[in-house]
């Protein structure tokens, strides 16, 4: 498909409208920033993806817990907490969390 994509683009200013249109129909948005990415995935919906749920969780937050606990760490701020999930899983007695998305 990324040929075809590539393909269609050479055509002048028919090519990239093509391309919008069809990504905007599939749901493909084009990335521009990460800002735009978080807001538009929470407004749909979205969370904060499979590093904040179910195993990969838990795994990251042994890690962060273990850190915690060695360095004798009693607060937490994260920059990027989207919607907040993985907080369940942390040992921590003070946290604050902030993200770039006003959904989340």
């Amino acid at each position: 498909m990324k040929i075809l994509e590539n393909k269609i683009k050479n055509f002048p200013i028919l090519g990239n409208f093509c391309i919008s249109i069809y990504k905007r129909l599939t749901g493909k948005i084009p990335f521009k920033n990460s800002s735009e990415y978080w807001e538009e995935r929470y407004k749909k919906g979205g969370n904060s993806g499979s590093g904040s749920y179910n195993e990969l969780a838990e795994y990251k937050s042994e890690i962060i817990n273990s850190f915690v606990e060695e360095n004798n760490i009693s607060s937490i701020i994260e920059f990027g907490s989207g919607d907040g999930n993985q907080l369940k899983y942390l040992k921590v007695n003070s946290y604050v969390g902030y993200d770039i998305s006003q959904s989340a």
